[in-house]
């Protein structure tokens, strides 16, 4: 089998997230209100904790700005990270913000939208995912189909049977398999400080 496309979700900056981050490419603005400046930019990826976006807009690390992201609203964040045209920054956000964001990206990864009223007005909703397939620590892809996402785990519908423990990956984003049920398997996602070291060849 042919190897599974990593390209699903890519982190811009480092290994050092605790939260899955997803590829989204969601329009949006960034905003710097002690010069009153601001830039449309698109945010490459997402997580609960902060956004990895691609803009023009310049500002130091440690700037507080504004974020705006089409159908997840506003953010305050802090730039954290800055290299040519591409930014990271940390969400500063109370706990029910946060919660409400993990919503709207679950809603987002799994039907292509974070819009609850396009949710329920879609007939195409149950069962709908742009989570197709997997890869085990081998590389090898396998068809799935995802039946329940949360941001930390899924149930996935699939004949490929990884064994409880093993590790399997949706584009950068690594899981580990946790259960067996009679049509597929149940995961929890991994941070990358969780991730076990890769398997002597």
């Amino acid at each position: 089998m042919q190897s599974a496309n990593r390209s699903a979700s890519v982190p811009p900056f480092g290994d050092k997230r605790k939260t899955p981050r997803w590829a989204v490419g969601i329009k949006g603005k960034i905003f710097v209100p002690e010069r009153q400046y601001g830039e449309e930019c698109l945010v490459s990826d997402l997580s609960t904790a902060g956004a990895g976006l691609k803009t023009s807009c310049s500002a130091a690390l440690g700037t507080k700005v504004v974020l705006y992201i089409d159908e997840f609203g506003r953010y305050d964040a802090t730039i954290v990270q800055s290299y040519r045209r591409r930014v990271g920054v940390k969400f500063q956000i109370s706990d029910h913000k946060r919660a409400r964001t993990a919503e709207l990206i679950t809603n987002y990864v799994t039907h292509g939208t974070a819009d609850a009223t396009s949710l329920r007005s879609s007939v195409r909703v149950s069962g709908t995912s742009s989570l197709k397939s997997f890869a085990s620590e081998s590389g090898e892809a396998a068809p799935c189909k995802v039946l329940d996402l949360a941001l930390t785990g899924a149930s996935l519908e699939t004949e490929a049977r990884p064994e409880i423990g093993a590790q399997i990956f949706f584009g950068e984003i690594a899981a580990r398999v946790v259960r067996h049920m009679p049509n597929g398997i149940a995961v929890v996602f991994l941070a990358r400080d969780e991730l076990l070291p890769p398997l002597a060849s």
